[in-house]
């Protein structure tokens, strides 16, 4: 069953489609911050593509617990406000690919990643898990940068 923000669930598999922005820490330039607005968690990093790395632990503690309780971790999404962001990000900003900017992007304010997550249903135990070293690479669309802090506000 698809969802209405494109994530598919069956009952032996669930993959989300996350959002997430990321964005240098307003106390310190030198840290990334990123917001998976799917789960509305955070991770951090030296560098945009770290930052974004830093939400898988976060991100599968957040669906592991509710799938367990038989809850929907779609619930959990950030608000509407930050959602508009993707929007004009999308509309304004230009591809790229997370993982080849530079450690410290000067002419970048706020770069948005799409990736995939999947968990299974281990049949042994009835439990879910993420499977081990997920690889998305060539399945995900590039990420997107705006250039500077004026193209999304």
């Amino acid at each position: 069953m698809k969802s209405s923000r494109g994530h598919v669930r069956s009952s032996r598999l669930c993959t989300y489609y996350l959002t997430i922005l990321v964005r240098r820490a307003e106390e310190d330039c030198r840290v990334w911050v990123a917001h998976c607005l799917d789960f509305n968690v955070f991770g951090e990093g030296s560098t945009p593509g770290e930052a974004s790395a830093d939400l898988d632990e976060p991100v599968d503690m957040v669906v592991l617990d509710d799938l367990a309780a038989g809850l929907d971790p779609e619930e959990r999404h950030a608000p509407e406000d930050d959602w508009a962001d993707v929007v004009r990000l999308e509309a304004t900003g230009r591809p790229v690919d997370v993982n080849g900017l530079p450690s410290d992007p000067a002419d970048v304010s706020v770069v948005l990643v799409r990736r995939l997550r999947s968990y299974v249903l281990d049949e042994l135990t009835g439990r879910w898990c993420a499977p081990p070293h997920q690889d998305t690479r060539g399945r995900q669309p590039p990420s997107i940068v705006a250039d500077d802090a004026r193209r999304v506000a």
